[in-house]
């Protein structure tokens, strides 16, 4: 992904309240990007989510089974973000 669309995502994070940039303290060239307590909300429900789902597929397929559909994704996602345009 390139630093432009980056910056455009979290433009439009900070615009809906879930982020706020700020000036690095050790680095005034950067700036740190540190969630607004809206921010945490939407995390904390997300993590529930994706919580909920994996207990979920857990007891469908099993342990084991579930491990392994999660290591396949996992490679899946790394794979596909490797082979992005920078």
């Amino acid at each position: 992904m390139s630093k432009q669309a980056v910056n455009y995502l979290l433009g439009q994070l900070e615009t809906l309240g879930y982020l706020e940039r700020r000036p690095d303290p050790d680095d005034h060239r950067s700036r740190q990007v540190h969630l607004t307590p809206r921010g945490r909300d939407v995390a904390m429900t997300m993590r529930s989510a994706v919580s909920e789902i994996e207990t979920e597929w857990t007891a469908l397929l099993g342990r084991a089974d579930f491990e392994h559909l999660r290591a396949l994704l996992t490679r899946l996602s790394e794979g596909l973000t490797r082979s992005e345009p920078s």
